[in-house]
């Protein structure tokens, strides 16, 4: 936990980090927030000159680097308590010159790192990567779009939001929550076998 809360210390330190660079606070960070996701606590923030923050994993690095190659790119960090972190991104453009970022592309530097199509029309397309599965996996909670579905709960009838996929031992598995106003934000979410909803693999939610 001394190394999360170091780094959770360094964004408050912009002197110390800044130095003598024209960047301001505002334009390099924004204060981080807390955010719980699946009983998981995250500490989120924008950032948009990381390379001013020591000690990022480098994923994170990698990630932040996708954002700077598209500057049309929204992008939000994540740190979690369990020693975790992910950035995602979200665009109204095209993420194919962003696939073209040295080092080839996120495959090499996160276990489920995705570009992916969304259901929103304003934020079409997404980038999520972490440093797990389970990360990516709740990351996918905060990047707009998702399938709705409607399903039978013991309230009655109900809307959810499938917003990430996993295969668990040859079965598909999906991963949904109740629409959120706004996003980033704190998120319920269940896990459920996809052979009782049937929605079945789609583009538009990233299959990790």
């Amino acid at each position: 936990m001394r190394a999360f809360g170091l780094r959770i210390l360094f964004w408050f330190l912009p002197v110390a980090l800044l130095g003598s660079s024209s960047i301001s606070l505002a334009q390099a960070v924004t204060l981080p927030y807390r955010y719980t996701i699946g009983g998981r606590t995250y500490y989120g923030a924008s950032i948009t000159a990381a390379r001013y923050i020591p000690g990022l994993p480098a994923t994170i690095k990698y990630g932040l680097s996708v954002l700077s190659q598209c500057p049309a790119l929204s992008g939000n960090v994540f740190v979690s308590s369990q020693f975790s972190a992910g950035v995602v991104g979200y665009s109204p453009n095209s993420l194919l010159a962003c696939r073209t970022v040295v080092g080839g592309g996120p495959s090499g530097f996160s276990p489920c790192a995705k570009f992916f199509p969304t259901t929103n029309p304003n934020f079409p397309y997404a980038f999520i990567a972490a440093t797990n599965l389970q990360t990516c996996i709740d990351l996918a909670f905060e990047v707009p779009g998702g399938l709705s579905v409607r399903l039978n709960t013991g309230q009655g009838p109900m809307t959810f939001v499938v917003k990430a996929q996993h295969y668990q031992n040859g079965n598909l598995v999906d991963y949904l929550a109740t629409p959120a106003a706004i996003i980033p934000s704190s998120r319920n979410t269940i896990a459920l076998y996809d052979s009782g909803i049937g929605v079945g693999p789609r583009s538009v939610i990233p299959l990790f």
